[in-house]
């Protein structure tokens, strides 16, 4: 961290990154410190943040001309992209809310919570079908992947297999 600061060929970039390097361990040490209600409620918070932004974005290309907020689209016409100006940047928030969806999901369903599955499973395709609105390449190539992993997780019956297999295949 010192190198960063004071050896760094660009100081300002280095410190900016040093910032936010302390930010994320910052915010993942306090997460450690969540009881099991509370992080279901931040996983929840980020599912109905992605429910928002897909209900937005379906709403948003419906509109003629498409505006993202205030401002006319002048990009990504057609495409579905929230509040975020770049679809790629929302289909990666789609991505990120999809695996918590499908693991709170798989949950509910090891808990025997049918009713709660049921509204996760929606919540899942609601969100799938954002996601392929958004029209990004690689937002397919990452949920197919993570697909690919939760099946071969789901699969295999050792728990000792599952990492080194999950590790050959990726």
């Amino acid at each position: 961290l010192l190198q960063t600061c004071f050896w760094a060929a660009d100081k300002e970039a280095a410190r900016s990154q040093a910032l936010l390097w302390l930010a994320f361990s910052s915010a993942f040490l306090m997460v450690q410190q969540l009881d099991s209600r509370q992080i279901r409620g931040l996983l929840n918070g980020i599912i109905a943040t992605a429910v928002f932004q897909a209900c937005y974005g379906f709403w948003q290309t419906g509109q003629s001309p498409e505006k993202v907020l205030w401002q006319i689209k002048t990009a990504h016409a057609g495409y579905l992209t929230g509040t975020y100006m770049n679809r790629n940047h929302c289909a990666g928030f789609f991505e990120l809310a999809l695996g918590v969806t499908s693991g709170l999901l798989f949950y509910s369903f090891g808990r025997r919570k049918k009713k709660t599955a049921v509204v996760y499973g929606i919540l899942y395709l609601l969100l799938a079908a954002a996601l392929i609105r958004t029209g990004s390449r690689f937002g397919f190539f990452s949920w197919g992947l993570t697909l690919g992993c939760a099946v071969i997780w789901g699969m295999v019956k050792k728990p000792s297999l599952r990492l080194p297999l999950l590790y050959l295949v990726l």
